[in-house]
């Protein structure tokens, strides 16, 4: 009963310039420096999940950006959070060119509810990710590369198709001050569908 999963998702954006109004350089310029209106970015997207003896997974998830410059922070790659580096908040750091590698090591569902009709899956997690951003052209002050390391224990709870539940306790590999003066950080969250 062999378990193998793979995912590829590769993107292309680049911006009409001058086309539409309002999209000098120099506006750009104003709200990040050395951003251009003409810019073009790459993302890519790459995931497996492995099945192992006794119904435990590995899951690891890769996801990269590379730019041909400075871009507006709406484009750039947010690196930190529950969704990328665990244990940092939302977007700690800002990347035109960066990289986001996530692994985990997950037991087998449990079901809590005796009840046949009912789907619900319980499941413990240990996880490790890393987060790398770069700056295109950086200013005089900034570092042009940096990186957040997160690891730690996480549970999911789900009651298909209706509730998920999921709780990641984050422990700060990279501590700095500029992070916040916690060692780690609760991501927790609760979806209900109907």
């Amino acid at each position: 009963n062999k378990f193998y999963q793979t995912k590829f998702i590769f993107e292309q954006f680049f911006s009409l310039g001058n086309l539409l109004p309002d999209q000098e350089t120099q506006k750009y310029d104003q709200y990040r420096r050395f951003a251009q209106n003409n810019y073009m970015y790459s993302r890519a997207y790459f995931s497996n999940i492995f099945k192992l003896p006794n119904d435990f997974f590995i899951s690891i998830k890769l996801r990269g950006q590379i730019a041909n410059s400075n871009l507006l922070s709406s484009e750039a790659l947010a690196i930190g959070g529950y969704n990328s580096v665990r244990g940092y908040f939302e977007n700690e750091l800002l990347a035109d060119v960066g990289l986001i590698v996530n692994a985990e090591i997950r037991t087998q569902n449990i079901s809590l509810i005796p009840n046949k009709k009912i789907n619900d899956n319980l499941q413990f997690i240990l996880f490790f990710d890393y987060g790398l951003a770069s700056i295109y052209e950086t200013l005089l002050f900034e570092e042009k590369n940096r990186h957040l390391i997160g690891y730690g224990p996480a549970l999911r709870y789900e009651i298909n198709p209706y509730f998920i539940a999921r709780l990641d306790w984050g422990i700060k590999g990279v501590q700095d001050p500029e992070y916040g003066t916690s060692d780690s950080l609760l991501h927790f969250s609760l979806n209900f569908s109907y």
